[in-house]
């Protein structure tokens, strides 16, 4: 393509732009937003860990009683925002991030109106693709749970995405989608190394910002190979399924120092049991099956219409998205785990094919007709001017930030930083656990990627402690105190249902009041209780290591010995020191017959 014509598209680029960094710009003031439930202070703390060690194949001590580092996240964005901080240190850690996620909102319009320009070649179209995008919220006409989420803000879903829920690594991941398909097209059509690269380039970025939008990927390079695979040679040049293909493989290999075959396996298996309602049964195979009929009855019907290569293209990406977030919200069914956050991908698909249609509706009538096109867009356009009249003047509202110090998950993360040593580890969940880390370098023991844990166990004991599930009667409490001991948790957090925190994970907090020292308590119901001699590493007899896992948190038999010998105060204690993510060292005396047992995953790399 002429270097000329691409750079026509500069000035409709710069106003989208201009335009989305104007909404949501103040975000870079903001360390975090009013929205406690988000998911961002666990981003953030990636970020702000990856700043300071900025090794790929750590270790990340902070989460999951540790972890090696390439199983928090896919990193392709906290490492951005890690050279952001080290860049602008001025800046705090939520800012950076904010800073980030401002820039990558605001280039998802851009890069939404260059698919169209790519295709089309025209300018104004594309513009007014873009701007589109950036008005209007099909969803909101379409799915009542989003109308009763959004309540009277309509701002656009990705920016309630990114802002309410703090999905920074998705809206990443969504603004490099249209780059990767118009890579992908080139490579298509063109030899060379060069376009091939470019090609994997961009989708290997795609993968390493986020793995919703590494499945999205994943999905709409089967809708880009059925739209270019059997094509009319008749309707320009021919195109290469085969480099295609192998752009494919290429962007893997260049993702693969992060995205292993193990890491896929995890998350995969893990999907299914900690992301949502989903399992993998007979219903499964049927909506897989339906939505593999419909992408071909589609391409099927555009046979006919060979030169109309990008709207079919289209058509299957809004049919495959939308059939997967429709089926959710109206019916509940699930395809795959979490299918309701594929809705970005598909609005944006949708507002591409209804610009694309208008666009040739256009261009083929004449007349009466063409005037009642142009009537149907002006409708359309002053429709989503209307849905985003709340937004426009008023975004500063949804995007301000928040005074945190009153926030009583600051007050909670800010005494547990202040009272617990760097070899302790603290049992804290909901709202306040995913804001530690943004803040402080506490160690939890929990974490916020479950998709990722290797070894359920920890995913089982911590749900025992939280919710004391058939526990027998007066005994939750007691249980949990064991379970507490046994994955060496020092404090352990919990709250009430007055509490003013997000998530009430704990629905029986009184369980622990005469069986361990309250110290700090809230007024508003949040308490924090220690628990005496809980430590990273124990002496223990061979035989007192439990010999198999329990099955879930209840049972606690094959750890009944271990409970024991970990409460037993006299035998001599020992010390631990981190001498960084990757080093923990252990002083004591060791007596002969002797192990010790210490509460750190295990992992492969560990010496």
């Amino acid at each position: 393509m002429a270097a000329g014509r691409e750079r026509e598209f500069l000035w409709p680029a710069a106003v989208i732009f201009a335009f989305n960094l104007a909404l949501v710009g103040h975000l870079v003031t903001a360390d975090r937003l009013i929205y406690r439930g988000s998911i961002e202070g666990a981003f953030i703390g990636l970020a702000r860990f990856l700043s300071h060690h900025p090794n790929p194949f750590g270790w990340y001590p902070y989460w999951y009683g540790g972890t090696p580092i390439q199983f928090t996240y896919t990193p392709g964005l906290h490492y951005l925002n890690a050279l952001v901080m080290r860049l602008l240190p001025f800046l705090s850690a939520g800012q950076a991030y904010h800073a980030v996620s401002a820039v990558m909102y605001s280039l998802g319009s851009v890069t939404a109106a260059y698919l169209a320009y790519f295709f089309t070649r025209e300018r104004w179209w594309a513009l007014g693709a873009g701007m589109l995008y950036s008005l209007w919220t099909p969803a909101l006409w379409l799915i009542r749970a989003v109308r009763l989420d959004s309540g009277d803000f309509h701002a656009p879903w990705r920016l309630q995405v990114l802002a309410k829920y703090g999905e920074g690594p998705h809206i990443a991941s969504l603004a490099l989608l249209p780059l990767a398909v118009c890579a992908l097209w080139r490579v298509a059509e063109r030899r060379g190394f060069r376009p091939m690269f470019v090609a994997a380039a961009l989708m290997a970025a795609l993968v390493l910002c986020n793995w919703v939008g590494a499945f999205a990927l994943g999905a709409t390079f089967l809708c880009f190979l059925l739209t270019i695979a059997w094509r009319n040679p008749g309707f320009g040049p021919p195109l290469s399924v085969r480099r295609a293909l192998a752009a494919a493989g290429l962007a893997y290999l260049l993702a693969a120092f992060w995205i292993t075959p193990s890491f896929v396996r995890t998350v995969a298996f893990n999907a299914q049991t900690v992301s949502g309602h989903y399992e993998y049964h007979f219903r499964m195979l049927i909506l897989l099956a339906g939505a593999l009929a419909g992408l071909g009855a589609i391409r099927m019907f555009f046979f006919a219409f060979p030169e109309h290569l990008y709207l079919c293209f289209l058509s299957l990406a809004t049919f495959f998205f939308g059939y997967l977030t429709l089926c959710s919200y109206w019916f509940r069914l699930y395809m795959i785990p979490q299918p309701h956050r594929y809705l970005p991908e598909f609005e944006l698909f949708l507002v591409l094919l209804v610009c694309e249609k208008f666009r040739l509706a256009y261009q083929y009538t004449g007349g009466w007709a063409r005037r009642g096109v142009v009537a149907a867009m002006a409708v359309l356009a002053a429709l989503a001017v209307h849905q985003a009249r709340d937004y426009l003047p008023g975004s500063y509202l949804m995007l301000r930030p928040a005074w945190t110090a009153d926030w009583a998950e600051y007050k909670l993360d800010a005494w547990l930083a202040a009272h617990a040593k760097p070899e302790d580890r603290v049992f804290i969940v909901g709202s306040e656990g995913i804001s530690l880390n943004g803040w402080f370098d506490v160690a939890q023991v929990k974490g916020w990627f479950d998709p990722g844990v290797r070894e359920r166990v920890i995913l089982d004991l911590c749900s025992q402690i939280s919710s004391g599930e058939n526990a027998p009667p007066g005994r939750a409490g007691a249980i949990a105190v064991d379970l507490l001991h046994t994955i060496g948790a020092r404090y352990v957090v919990v709250h009430t249902t007055r509490s003013k925190v997000a998530y009430h994970d704990f629905p029986r907090p009184e369980k622990f009041e005469g069986l361990l020292p309250q110290r700090f308590r809230l007024p508003t119901g949040e308490a924090i209780y220690e628990v005496p001699g809980a430590r990273l590493a124990v002496l223990a007899r061979p035989e007192e290591i439990p010999a198999k896992r329990p099955v879930n948190g209840l049972d606690i038999g094959p750890l009944e010995r271990y409970i024991a010998a970990v409460g037993d105060s006299s035998r001599p204690p020992l010390t631990t020191r981190w001498l960084g993510p990757n080093r923990l060292e252990v002083r004591g005396d060791f007596p002969a017959g002797r192990v010790v047992s210490l509460r750190v995953s295990y992992a492969e790399g560990w010496r």
